[in-house]
């Protein structure tokens, strides 16, 4: 009986660890965000990766966007919005996004990995 329990906790876990995010502070209606998303699967073949970076509602700034490459995680710094970027990677390798920056009351930061034709996203919001 304990043994899918287990299991079951361990998958949610998984999940928590591949879509994090954290609001590390509120001042003034305004909170910075620090946020990530890695797939659930590593890719199927050797392909095109596309990595975006966005915002809606009454907005924010995003400062920072940190994606992996065929080269390692490359960082953009104060990228220009919507930030939209393709990246040749080997199969079986996690894509993954992470951005800082921060949300006005009302406003959401958004990242995406569009993968294998699937696209998984994350967000922090206000």
């Amino acid at each position: 009986m304990l043994l899918p329990l287990v299991k079951t906790s361990t998958f949610l876990l998984l999940i928590a660890a591949l879509c994090s995010c954290s609001k590390i502070s509120s001042n003034n209606n305004i909170i910075t965000c620090s946020f990530s998303i890695t797939t659930a699967k590593p890719l199927s073949k050797d392909q095109s990766v596309l990595y975006t970076a966005g915002i809606t509602g009454t907005g924010g700034t995003i400062s920072s966007v940190t994606y992996l490459d065929s080269a390692g995680m490359t960082t953009v710094q104060n990228p220009t919005i919507p930030f939209n970027h393709h990246v040749n990677l080997k199969a079986n390798i996690y894509p993954t996004i992470s951005a800082k920056g921060t949300a006005n009351l009302g406003g959401q930061l958004l990242i995406y990995v569009t993968a294998d034709s699937i696209q998984t996203g994350n967000g922090c919001n206000n």
